[in-house]
């Protein structure tokens, strides 16, 4: 038996947004494909499909039960964990059907995770099938979204970028698309367009954080953007799931440029036990107290969290960096001399440069 990639889920086609049939389909596939149907073995392979799944058929074209049968006995080879067996039942299937685009939908999910470059390719051959058969709306978009998520991955950002602009054309009532295609823009440094596209987004879903986020995060990033919109955004994102560190985060660096680093450090002590002692979190919190011009509540907190988490080299760097700036000679020597043992790259030289004026004075 072979095991399917880590996180990836049970293909139910197509993914996003399901059509009645195929929702159908889904859960034809969790209980097994009906009994007393054509027992199909895959040509040339050796793997037997599960009993249920009809053969298919070179001489005519499948009809849509049977066509529902391949797709949820494949369903079914897959999550049993047998992927190979699944791709094959579905790439005979092509073979011998090449015009159902629903065959090339649940071959991608098989093969995503393990074969992206390959799985990208049947998406798009999908979108060729519905193109052809003059197929749009809601369903053609979400198969594009998918096939844009995958160019992602891929690192083809132009394809991305297609895909998700023909989404947003084909439905323009889900935020999830403007919301995909910003981060294509943000990729490629193009703030105005990102920010346009986050705020359709976010008119389309107000209560969504993310989006809010995501402004946030453009106006820090683009040119002449403001800080106090910044952190306007951000405080709309927190409001929304107040759990999230990010979303603070993004609202303490938007405060501390902004002039209101009391107000970052008031925002960042609601980060939970859990995340306080994480780097991004420290070195904001540190900035503050740098802005307050308070160095030595910056060495308290790094001291604090080196000895909680005394494994880690940047922390303990950065508590010696910050002990430093306190003037506090001998804690500065510690904390160096345990980054250096845990193998940061300045900690051995800030160590011997520390414990040599030491001997000096």
């Amino acid at each position: 038996m072979t095991t399917q990639p880590a996180n990836t889920p049970t293909p139910t086609p197509p993914t996003h947004r399901s059509s009645p049939v195929l929702t159908a389909l889904a859960a034809l596939a969790l209980v097994g494909v009906t009994a007393g149907a054509i027992y199909y073995t895959v040509r040339g392979t050796g793997h037997p499909g599960p009993q249920g799944s009809p053969q298919s058929k070179p001489g005519g074209p499948l009809s849509r039960d049977d066509l529902d049968k391949i797709l949820a006995g494949a369903a079914e080879l897959y999550k049993r964990g047998e992927a190979p067996a699944a791709e094959a039942v579905l790439t005979d299937a092509i073979h011998n059907n090449p015009e159902h685009q629903d065959l090339y939908i649940m071959l991608a999910q098989v093969m995503t995770g393990r074969d992206n470059s390959a799985a990208y390719g049947h998406w798009e051959r999908a979108i060729e099938r519905a193109q052809a058969a003059g197929q749009t709306g809601k369903e053609l978009a979400a198969v594009h979204y998918q096939a844009g998520n995958l160019a992602m991955i891929l690192a083809r950002l132009d394809r991305a970028e297609e895909h998700y602009a023909q989404a947003q054309g084909l439905d323009k009532t889900d935020p999830d698309y403007p919301q995909a295609l910003a981060q294509v823009y943000k990729k490629q440094s193009k703030w105005p367009e990102a920010a346009a596209q986050v705020t359709l987004s976010v008119t389309l879903a107000p209560d969504r954080a993310k989006g809010w986020a995501d402004l946030a995060e453009i106006e820090l990033q683009r040119r002449g953007g403001s800080p106090a919109l910044a952190a306007q955004h951000a405080t709309k994102a927190r409001a929304l799931e107040p759990t999230r560190t990010p979303w603070r985060l993004i609202e303490a660096r938007a405060l501390n440029r902004g002039g209101k680093p009391a107000d970052a450090l008031a925002v960042l002590g609601g980060v939970s036990e859990a995340e306080r002692y994480q780097l991004p979190v420290l070195r904001l919190m540190g900035e503050s107290y740098g802005l307050l011009s308070r160095p030595e509540d910056a060495a308290e907190l790094f001291a604090r969290a080196s000895d909680a988490v005394p494994q880690d080299p940047e922390i303990a760097f950065d508590a010696a960096v910050w002990a430093e700036r306190a003037k506090q000679p001998a804690p500065a020597a510690r904390f160096a001399s345990r980054a250096a043992a845990l193998g940061h790259p300045a900690g051995k030289a800030m160590h011997e440069r520390l414990t040599a004026h030491a001997d000096e004075r």
